[in-house]
């Protein structure tokens, strides 16, 4: 919801790392964006500095009427 591409572990799920969001410039981030995933998979971490696209960050919105 906020524009910005989605990169690394899926909060609440084992094992599931997402790349996503990436819109038109996909084809573009695709390099860099695979070398961070294989990165982090292999050390099980995230650079928070390298990939600010944390999809933990929705994980404790709240939904108002």
């Amino acid at each position: 919801s906020d524009g910005q591409p989605l990169i690394g572990r899926a909060p609440g799920q084992d094992g599931l790392w997402v790349a996503t969001g990436h819109h038109r410039n996909g084809i573009l981030w695709a390099p860099l964006t695979g070398q961070l995933l294989a990165d982090a998979i292999l050390s099980d971490h995230l650079d928070p500095h390298r990939a600010p696209g944390n999809p933990g960050r929705f994980a404790q919105m709240t939904i108002h009427d």
